[in-house]
């Protein structure tokens, strides 16, 4: 507080004002900050006169602000005014207030006659970086608070990201924060799924049900940025439930609040991801940090115990001309252009393995890429295959083909979301002309088409699937043309029963 003490020479008078009153009046000047504080928001000055003012002569025009701009200027009495004097806001410096002389007279009419002198407040406004680190994270039995500081977290990024590692805080390099680098050109929806259970990406799982906040330290390069803070089952990326929130602010730490109200009661969810700016393609290589993944934590953990898998699950058994006997659509496709007379069916109701069947006669004049067959998923929805390892086709056809123990190929294919639809590929090698049921292993297959949160092979697997496809392809050299100069030589291929277990 610096205070200021404005005379003219013989001094004030402390007795009402009359006509031989020639005696300019003393002003001091005051403010609310202690001596040698520095101030950190908003200043107000107090200006005392010696004696009564004239209320018209004293206004807030009077006083000169430099450093701020100036709040609310008030006649607190005949002697006392106050003025609130602003900052300049994210920035240090000196407010000063000058009263020039002449600018006030007393009711006398004796002006202040010294030479313009100015109060000043010394000022600090830029805003104290916090790190990511708040110390308030503690996990109790019915809360968990992740920081990165945990050696046992475990950071799978998908989507090409570049860099999804433990880092030095931007702020405090001494606390650790998880930081994610978002390259260009990257797919819109790249993230980092955060788990502490490495062999199936699962955290403790969230306790909705007690509170549907969840809160995530989030340090990013702009604000508006879209965070997407997605919670899905581990064992069946199908069940999930995802919130997004926007930052407020660049380059500064800043606790964001998910509210996942509607959630499933049903679902178990344990496992969490991230995606920085959520469904944005990046101009430039961008640079997230995030700490203290903050929720309540789930009660009857037991009930995420999966039990062993002592049944299979029927995905197809019987076939009419279009349809599974479980209700899942049939069909067959080839490339049209460069096959002749195709044929289908469905096997005799007397035949012991129930299938439908399609062929294609192809020649080397025109090589086709191929032809396939697919069935759809009972009642045309999604197969629960989670509590699965492995799945059994048994397909056959005719011996023109399955002589040459051709190569096929099997896609499974999960439920299409934001116009993607997953796709793992396997292969079997036939061994015989006859009906022969033949296990594909869920750790044999690959991904062909990844999607967001559905891009390994146990998520797309613990997706579930909507579509079984076989395809006979030129690529594998499985196809059979032409031996000699007849028409095409014929490919056919029988579908029967399909179960996982």
């Amino acid at each position: 507080m610096t205070a200021l003490l404005l005379s003219a020479c013989g001094g004030g008078s402390a007795t009402p004002p009359d006509a031989n009153d020639k005696t300019p009046p003393t002003v001091q000047i005051s403010d609310n900050v202690a001596d040698g504080v520095t101030a950190t928001g908003d200043v107000t000055f107090t200006v005392t006169a010696s004696e009564p003012l004239s209320a018209s002569s004293f206004v807030l025009s009077d006083l000169v602000i430099t450093g701020g701009t100036a709040g609310a200027f008030t006649l607190t009495s005949a002697t006392t005014a106050t003025l609130v004097v602003i900052p300049t806001p994210n920035s240090t410096g000196t407010i000063t207030l000058n009263l020039p002389a002449g600018s006030i007279t007393d009711l006398a009419g004796n002006a202040l006659a010294i030479a313009p002198t100015q109060a000043s407040q010394a000022y600090n406004t830029i805003p104290v970086a916090t790190p990511g680190n708040t110390g308030n994270c503690t996990t109790t039995a019915s809360v968990n608070c992740l920081t990165i500081d945990e050696s046992s977290l475990v950071f799978t990024p998908f989507g090409n990201i570049v860099i999804a590692e433990s880092a030095n805080d931007p702020v405090n390099a001494a606390n650790k924060v998880l930081k994610i680098v978002k390259p260009s050109p990257s797919e819109p929806w790249a993230g980092v799924t955060i788990a502490t259970t490495a062999a199936n990406n699962s955290i403790a799982r969230f306790g909705l049900s007690t509170n549907e906040v969840v809160t995530l330290r989030v340090y990013s390069p702009a604000a508006g940025l879209p965070i997407l803070l997605k919670l899905e089952n581990a064992a069946d990326g199908g069940a999930n439930i995802e919130k997004s929130v926007s930052t407020t602010v660049a380059n500064a730490w800043e606790t964001l609040t998910f509210d996942y109200t509607g959630f499933n009661a049903n679902t178990v969810y344990n496992k969490v991801s991230v995606f920085p700016n959520f469904n944005t393609v990046e101009k430039a290589d961008a640079t997230y940090y995030f700490d203290e993944l903050k929720y309540t934590i789930g009660t009857a953990p037991v009930e995420e115990v999966v039990p062993p898998v002592t049944t299979k699950l029927v995905y197809s058994s019987n076939y009419s001309a279009t349809a599974s006997e479980q209700g899942g659509t049939t069909g067959r496709y080839a490339d049209d252009a460069n096959v002749a007379s195709p044929w289908d069916g469905v096997a005799a109701t007397t035949d012991t393995i129930r299938s439908f069947y399609f062929g294609y006669h192809m020649n080397t004049t025109n090589k086709a890429w191929g032809f396939g067959g697919f069935v759809k998923a009972p009642n045309n929805g999604t197969a629960v295959i989670s509590n699965y390892t492995n799945a059994a086709l048994t397909v056959w056809g005719n011996s023109e083909l399955f002589e040459t123990k051709p190569t096929l190929t099997v896609l499974l294919i999960g439920p299409s979301s934001a116009n993607c639809a997953p796709k793992l590929l396997g292969t079997i090698t036939a061994s015989s002309i006859d009906a022969t049921q033949y296990t594909v292993a869920k750790s044999s297959l690959k991904v062909d088409v990844a999607c967001p949160s559905f891009d390994t092979v146990d998520t797309i697997w613990n997706g579930g699937v909507n579509e079984v496809h076989v395809q006979v392809l030129e690529s594998t050299k499985s196809v059979q043309y032409v031996k000699s100069t007849s028409a095409g030589f014929p490919n056919g291929l029988n579908i029967g029963p399909i179960t996982f277990q």
